[in-house]
């Protein structure tokens, strides 16, 4: 088994280069190939979202989206901020689907980079889907304090606020 981990590795990284093609049908093909790998693609995703080209970035934003998996969390949260509408987007839709799982690196995204308008805008996303569900109560001062008047300073303390009750209640 573990010969065909570095050729599985390597096919991920092909079809990962995939998503930057010029051809929309060739992109599309790799990234129902790369969520068909299911959890081990994620590394790979994760990194394409990192990625110069904004194709790629789109792409695997949509993988990701599909393939719902807290150790996306991070990955999705940075790519809040990225240069492409399309892709801020779509990495809040992903968040959304996570549900509880995004909440500690969202929250912890507010607390240190609340300055990002882009970040806010893509926090105050999810956490409009999120309050729709039993985290209603949870997340609602967080997401009002981003529609506040001052939402740099209110959303970070909110944040620095939930991350701290939450962290009590696991306890």
């Amino acid at each position: 088994m573990p010969d065909s981990m570095p050729a599985a590795r390597g096919h991920l990284g092909e079809l990962v280069k995939s998503l930057a093609s010029a051809d929309g049908t060739q992109r599309k093909a790799a990234r129902v190939a790369l969520v068909r790998a299911g959890v081990p693609a994620i590394p790979a995703l994760l990194g394409a979202l990192r990625s110069t080209d904004r194709n790629t970035r789109w792409e695997a934003a949509k993988a990701l989206g599909e393939l719902p998996d807290a150790s996306a969390a991070s990955g999705l949260v940075a790519a809040l901020t990225d240069e492409g509408p399309g892709v801020r987007w779509l990495a809040a839709e992903a968040l959304s689907r996570l549900g509880r799982q995004a909440l500690e690196p969202l929250l912890t995204a507010l607390v240190t980079e609340s300055g990002s308008p882009w970040l806010r805008e893509g926090a105050h996303h999810v956490l409009l889907h999120l309050s729709r569900g039993d985290l209603e109560d949870v997340v609602e001062p967080v997401r009002i304090a981003l529609d506040g008047v001052e939402p740099t300073t209110a959303s970070a303390m909110a944040a620095h606020l939930l991350l701290e009750q939450l962290s009590h209640s696991t306890s």
